[in-house]
């Protein structure tokens, strides 16, 4: 893989460590919203932040403030190889390339989806914590938490028993560990020979390939908020909340979700992308989807006897199980 990518970055690394999101064009202002969020929670940082991008993103006033570090990716074929959609684009991929371009000058990195909101937590510390023989460290699928035992669809649809499968909205990586193993490579191997198996994109392929071998983060950091989340997420406090899927606080706005969550997009907006503002739709009330809060009550009702105690087995945003 070193040899079909290369690589340009817009100035030196800074630390041994980084936070890195992969976008495209389209993407680089929620990728921003991220970044500023977490630079505001981490006025003293020592890690780096970094967007890699086979773009040419235009300059934002973001980059500069954080000093964002911009690595620029020459991929050759593989953007018409991999399996890909206009919601999962061929920068969904990008992450597999990092640990080989980016190991050179960071030890450890932490990837991150730009669909995320952080709200509290200690990056720093994060980026140290003890992986054991692990290479990469992660929060697993919820469906797991709720159904033991159970096998996702793209995992029996590749001949796979049960392990655990990560979510790949975060991933923690020791460089080193990772390229040793060959994670990307096969990663992406995979995802070109066997596209049509790859029935969640890019995660299918990271999964397929660790077989449940990576080290498992408290929830905290990748709190997968949806309707089955939506209710318990005061109550454990997670650091990171995940929107996945079509619907982002953004652009669904019909009641499902708090009106903070659009409205620190708003803010976000109207500070620093004006014309995204223009786009937002305006937040309806909750009693306008009452109707689905129904639904809602009703599945965290059904999942309380099986969701709630996984959580009991983690003390602190640090217990990894290794």
């Amino acid at each position: 893989m070193s040899q079909d990518v290369k690589a340009e970055f817009s100035r030196a690394a800074l630390c041994d460590s980084a936070v890195f999101l992969t976008v495209d064009a389209g993407y680089l202002c929620h990728a921003l919203f991220t970044i500023d969020q977490l630079a505001k929670g981490h006025p003293e940082r020592d890690f780096d932040f970094c967007i890699v991008t086979t773009d040419d993103l235009p300059p934002h006033d973001l980059i500069d403030r954080h000093n964002v570090r911009i690595c620029r990716l020459a991929t050759g074929s593989i953007a018409q190889d991999v399996p890909a959609t206009a919601r999962i684009p061929m920068a969904a991929y990008l992450r597999f390339y990092c640990a080989r371009v980016l190991g050179a000058d960071y030890a450890r990195i932490l990837y991150l989806d730009a669909d995320l909101i952080y709200r509290r937590g200690n990056i720093a510390q994060l980026l140290r914590v003890d992986l054991g023989n692990h290479a990469i460290a992660g929060v697993r699928e919820p469906v797991q938490f709720r159904r033991k035992n159970f096998i996702p669809k793209d995992m029996k649809g590749l001949g796979f028993g049960f392990f655990l499968s990560m979510n790949a909205g975060v991933q923690l990586i020791d460089t080193k560990a990772y390229n040793a193993a060959r994670i990307g490579e096969r990663a992406i191997e995979l995802a070109v020979s066997r596209p049509e198996k790859m029935l969640a994109y890019d995660q299918t392929a990271l999964n397929a390939v660790l077989q449940g071998k990576w080290a498992e983060l408290p929830p905290c950091w990748n709190w997968l908020y949806g309707f089955r989340t939506l209710y318990y997420t005061e109550l454990f406090d997670p650091a990171i909340l995940h929107f996945t899927g079509r619907r982002k606080p953004w652009n669904h706005l019909n009641g499902e979700f708090p009106v903070k969550y659009a409205n620190l997009y708003r803010a976000f907006y109207r500070a620093h992308f004006p014309e995204k503002l223009a786009l937002m739709p305006p937040s309806a009330k909750p009693s306008q989807a009452k109707l689905r809060h129904l639904r809602y009550f009703i599945k965290h009702i059904i999942d309380l006897p099986r969701f709630v105690p996984q959580m009991d087995r983690f003390e602190d945003d640090f217990d990894i199980k290794l």
